[in-house]
């Protein structure tokens, strides 16, 4: 819109004039194929870190299970190095009151 103060003659007081301004983009460069590409690149990454993490997961449940059997078994021996033990405590000291063992310097 435009204003004139003191017109001419021939001159409009008011000079209105509107624009209209379309774009239509037909070649963005490839942008938006590379943008594609890289968000189908973030999910194949973001899945082999799952993938990555669930093996990590599995190993540490294994070598926990491993470590149990393991400490199960030590403490089967233990169990059977014990009672093997209060046996030869208890035979020893049946020979010492018998008069068959001495005791040891």
């Amino acid at each position: 819109m435009r204003l004139v103060p003191q017109p001419l003659p021939n001159e409009k007081t008011v000079d209105e004039t509107v624009s209209l301004n379309l774009n239509w983009q037909l070649f963005d460069a490839g942008l938006r194929y590379a943008d594609r590409r890289q968000r189908l690149a973030q999910l194949q990454s973001a899945r082999l870190d799952e993938k990555l993490l669930k093996r990590s997961i599995q190993n540490d449940v294994d070598q926990a299970l491993v470590a149990l059997r393991a400490a199960r078994e030590n403490y089967r021996s233990a169990l059977s190095a014990a009672t093997a033990s209060q046996k030869n405590t208890e035979e020893t000291n049946v020979l010492y009151q018998q008069g068959l063992a001495r005791p040891s310097r």
